[in-house]
């Protein structure tokens, strides 16, 4: 019987076989290598993601066409008129299981599905347009094509890291060797290769807050902190009051180039900020902290 990782290999090189099959395999040989982290995140592409959407894959992410349901004419555009705000209720985060994607892409119509958006979205764009009706973002097949494609990606340079390794198996079973040294090349591939977006380190506070000379860039920090209030009432209303004071430490922090209280405002906010998973105007400005 050819080696089980060498299987996957091979129909990882064929369309016929669905991606779940694919995670399926690769969930057995996590298991029979003892990869407990790793067999974890091939059950969240099988079943789907429970995190938040800041902590995707990358390739999980994408843009589609905000809409609303007008009953006399039908699906329109929205358009807030704020290309932040545009932009993040454009971004499209499928935390959906890959046999739901499949799915999605067999029934689509005319080269697109409709995704509803969060109940915070949600009501954020009712409150903002003044509207009740329906709204969905409509994402084009492509997207979700290229989700699978990066899943199958994935799984296919985790078998050739095995391979270069030698672990490849013996019919469906691993020795004691492979299973030892599987733990260092599935942890080498995850953390370089499939691990998600992790937190912003002190180092880029330094590149946007700070000039060359090391002095504080208060334009730059105002700049931010309005963006930020701009963005808040989208917030959850708790979260929306508990950003106000590391706002204003950060704001005044930057009149008087207190370094030290600008970095705890940094931190304090993008804290908060986590703890509103799902939130899409939290997670745009927690992009513009990333960026900061």
């Amino acid at each position: 019987m050819e080696p089980i990782v060498l299987q996957l290999q091979s129909d990882c090189l064929t369309s016929q076989i669905p991606i779940s099959t694919l995670l399926r395999k690769a969930k057995l040989i996590a298991s029979k290598l003892n990869l407990s982290d790793f067999e974890a995140l091939l059950e969240s592409e099988l079943n789907g993601y429970n995190c938040a959407l800041k902590d995707l894959p990358e390739y999980r992410k994408g843009l589609g066409s905000p809409k609303m349901f007008n009953p006399f004419h039908g699906w329109q555009n929205i358009v807030i008129g704020d290309s932040r705000l545009d932009r993040i209720i454009s971004e499209c985060h499928l935390n959906h299981g890959v046999s739901e994607i499949e799915h999605m892409i067999s029934n689509h119509t005319n080269g697109f599905v409709i995704l509803g958006f969060n109940n915070a979205v949600r009501d954020f764009l009712h409150q903002k347009l003044n509207i009740e009706f329906q709204c969905g973002l409509y994402v084009s097949t492509s997207v979700l094509v290229t989700v699978l494609e990066g899943v199958k990606n994935s799984v296919l340079d985790w078998t050739l890291n095995l391979e270069k390794n030698g672990i490849v198996g013996e019919g469906m079973s691993f020795s004691k060797s492979d299973i030892e040294r599987a733990q260092t090349v599935t942890n080498h591939f995850y953390n370089s290769n499939v691990g998600v977006v992790g937190s912003v380190s002190g180092d880029a506070i330094n590149s946007h807050f700070y000039t060359e000379t090391g002095e504080v860039n208060q334009q730059n920090v105002t700049r931010l902190v309005s963006q930020i209030r701009e963005a808040a009432p989208g917030l959850p209303p708790a979260i929306a009051t508990a950003i106000e004071s590391p706002i204003a430490n950060l704001e005044d922090g930057a009149k008087v180039g207190d370094k030290p209280r600008i970095a705890a405002a940094f931190h304090a906010l993008r804290s908060i900020l986590e703890g509103a998973s799902g939130n899409l105007v939290a997670s745009g400005i927690l992009a513009a902290l990333g960026a900061s």
